[in-house]
């Protein structure tokens, strides 16, 4: 069960995370790499070593869509109904109305106050 998520730049921001927020099972969606990663330990004194740090990269599929466009569809071969997160290029999460055509595709599309909006980034699948 994912008890948390996090988006960050790098794995040092994800190893400064607020002490708080740290849990077994946590998700870490590491940017620079573009690899996803969850934290399997019980012991928070564990949060800063990799060996505790499991990577999803098998489970997870990452799209990118250089060309600004109001809908996306992903073709990504995961064999599930993955969980989606966008990202734009400045490096805020986009929220969009995901449409699972398959057990491998899907399609987002993006609206800001009812109107379809084009939005350029990635989108993180697991």
């Amino acid at each position: 069960q994912v008890r948390g998520m996090g988006i960050f730049a790098d794995i040092a921001a994800r190893d400064n995370l607020n002490l708080n927020l740290r849990v077994e099972g946590y998700i870490a969606v590491v940017k620079d790499t573009d690899q996803t990663f969850m934290f399997t330990s019980s012991d928070m004194a564990d949060w800063g070593d990799a060996s505790y740090w499991k990577s999803q990269k098998e489970a997870t599929y990452i799209y990118t869509k250089s060309i600004a466009a109001g809908t996306w569809v992903i073709t990504h071969s995961l064999n599930k109904y993955p969980s989606v997160t966008v990202i734009d290029t400045g490096g805020s999460v986009i929220r969009g109305e995901v449409v699972y055509n398959s057990i491998n595709q899907l399609t987002i599309t993006f609206f800001s106050n009812g109107s379809a909006i084009a939005v350029d980034g990635k989108a993180y699948l697991n």
